[in-house]
């Protein structure tokens, strides 16, 4: 990223930029400093004058497509709407086309805290999502909330929300815990708490009621049954290992030699992986280890040695706030496996990630992929892990 939080806006393609943001129009006019931004196309680059930690600066920014960069889907071609029903509580994504059925003058019409995230709000991470409470189905689970509608939902049992998926996730996960209540924090402090074994009972008459068919969209049900097709393969070739494991009957030397010749591996892998300049080297590098056990323990030992960097004072592990933060300065959002990171990080309401939960963490991503997969992951996050600790230095520095 190269504008950064707290730099001063000064100008823009040499047009000076007042203090209120606008900027000279014509006389007696003046427009936002948006305006010299909008009026020009993708791939075009802007340059900025910058006032950072009191020094001028000029930054060129090359502009990126804004449709993967807005929160919210301007067009949704040959997709349904997905929704999730919940003790009569709906949930779907805001969009575009869902504004739109407010009709043509929607931008006027439709509740002006949607529209306002509509035209505003930017992409923070690939996979967010606006997740909206549409509407209240009555029943007595719900009583009291039926007026509540078209609020953004901001946590589930103090978890922030990040898509509808995650939102299903955590409750489900409530339930399955034995959660006697599942608290729904909305946008504007609204707060509507659901007693879980009410809506167990109450939500199929809900649905029968108002001809409701599943409480699931049919997309959410296909990736469901695909998640599971692929846990059962996951399943059978864990039962193969299981079984060729049993049959090796290898001597206590041989294997004390293994463990010698991985020792030996994972050290010039450390050694090469601190020498390297791109996840690509990173990759071919990890392509070479004669175990995924090697690339696991190299990810384990960057991640033990990155615990050094972490808040003063700090002997459970790293600090999630600013292991996020660093990775996101130095990296971006890029990744899969980076992105479960920062889920598993999310999820860990005390603020720090402990270094033995994420390795069970770690391998529970990976127990039944390929190494190919542990491979990519592997180097994404190595990769990660040089970024933050070359940013711990300029810090300590």
């Amino acid at each position: 990223k190269v504008l950064k939080v707290d730099d001063c806006i000064r100008k823009i393609d040499g047009v000076e930029v007042a203090g209120d943001g606008t900027i000279f129009f014509r006389k007696g006019e003046r427009l936002s400093h948006v305006h010299l931004i909008s009026s020009k196309y993708k791939g075009d680059s802007v340059k900025f004058e910058i006032m950072r930690q009191g020094k001028t600066l000029e930054v060129d920014v090359e502009l990126a497509d804004p449709d993967k960069l807005a929160l919210v889907p301007v067009n949704l071609y040959d997709t349904l709407p997905s929704y999730y029903i919940y003790a009569g509580l709906v949930f779907t994504v805001l969009s575009r086309p869902y504004l739109r059925a407010w009709g043509s003058s929607w931008s006027k019409k439709a509740p002006s805290l949607l529209v306002e995230i509509a035209f505003f709000r930017m992409r923070e991470r690939e996979d967010e999502q606006i997740v909206v409470l549409n509407q209240v189905l009555a029943a007595p689970v719900n009583t009291s909330y039926e007026r509540v509608s078209y609020l953004p939902v901001v946590s589930v049992n103090g978890n922030r929300v990040h898509n509808l998926k995650h939102l299903i996730r955590l409750v489900e996960q409530a339930e399955s815990k034995g959660e006697q209540f599942i608290k729904f924090k909305l946008m504007r402090e609204k707060i509507l708490v659901v007693e879980c074994e009410l809506a167990r009972e109450d939500s199929p008459q809900i649905l029968r009621r108002n001809q409701v068919a599943h409480p699931k969209s049919v997309d959410l049900r296909e990736e469901e049954s695909n998640d599971k097709k692929s846990e059962t393969t996951g399943n059978k070739s864990k039962k193969n290992a299981k079984k060729n494991e049993s049959k090796d009957d290898g001597s206590s030397s041989m294997q004390q030699q293994h463990h010698t010749t991985d020792s030996d591996a994972h050290k010039a892998m450390q050694t090469a992986i601190k020498a390297s300049k791109s996840v690509q080297e990173i990759e071919n590098i990890l392509q070479k280890a004669k175990s995924p056990e090697i690339i696991v323990n190299l990810v384990f030992d960057a991640i033990a040695e990155l615990k050094q960097g972490g808040e003063a004072g700090s002997k459970k592990g790293i600090n999630r706030d600013k292991f996020i933060k660093l990775i996101s300065e130095e990296w971006g959002y890029g990744g899969s496996m980076v992105e479960e990171v920062f889920k598993f990080a999310d999820d860990n309401d005390d603020g720090i990630l402990e270094l033995a939960e994420f390795s069970k963490f770690f391998l529970a991503q990976f127990k039944d992929a390929k190494t190919k997969h542990i491979v990519h992951a592997g180097a994404e996050l190595l990769a990660c892990y040089k970024g933050v600790r070359a940013s711990l230095e300029k810090h300590n520095a």
